[in-house]
């Protein structure tokens, strides 16, 4: 009889330590630690680059050099680059950057109008 109620009474204390165990798994979950949204890098609206306007068909025409970079021109007027080429005079332009790609704004100061390009089809 003894050996039945030491098992009895260890079957007891097993049972109340698993539900003891279940309950507290039961707990509600602490609250998300609040995460900082990423911060997003906004596109440059103007962009001044000094360097040297230069032409190669094979890079689509102008381009200016840079002390750090070659920007290819998207509105390009050959009548006010090609005397720039010619001159080899360093020019700062004002421009929208597009990756590598610049739409001038202006160059030295003065405002430029670039050739618009035909629509695509």
């Amino acid at each position: 009889m003894q050996g039945k109620k030491m098992i009895a009474l260890l079957v007891a204390g097993a049972l109340g330590l698993a539900l003891a165990a279940g309950a507290g798994a039961q707990a509600p979950p602490p609250p998300p630690k609040t995460v900082p949204a990423p911060k997003v890098r906004q596109p440059l609206q103007q962009l001044t680059v000094e360097g040297k306007i230069r032409y190669m068909k094979a890079m689509g025409g102008y381009y200016i050099r840079g002390k750090t970079e070659v920007y290819i021109i998207a509105n390009q007027n050959p009548q006010v680059l090609d005397a720039l080429v010619k001159s080899g005079k360093a020019v700062t332009i004002v421009a929208k950057p597009s990756g590598d790609i610049l739409k001038i704004i202006s160059i030295d100061g003065k405002p430029y109008r670039g050739t618009e390009q035909p629509a695509l089809k």
